[in-house]
């Protein structure tokens, strides 16, 4: 199945891309989904333990499935004032 993945803030930086299409197997979850961008984007995996995970703009848990065409935002931690 294909993802698209949507990176923002210092996620983004990292990997020189703000989307892409990650091919993932059938049934696969959110947590299947972060081990393949570490391995594509080794720089990640300090990051992604922090990071919030939506499918289809709804925050969802890291055990979460993934379906063909889902749309996975990874958004980092925001501090401001």
């Amino acid at each position: 199945m294909h993802v698209e993945v949507l990176m923002f803030g210092p996620v983004g930086d990292l990997t020189c891309a703000s989307s892409l299409t990650q091919t993932l197997a059938d049934g696969a979850c959110i947590d299947a989904l972060a081990t393949e961008l570490v391995e594509r984007f080794p720089k990640l995996a300090d990051r992604l333990p922090s990071v919030r995970f939506a499918v289809n703009r709804t925050f969802v848990e890291r055990t979460h499935q993934l379906c063909d065409g889902d749309e996975v935002a990874l958004i980092p931690p925001v501090s401001g004032g």
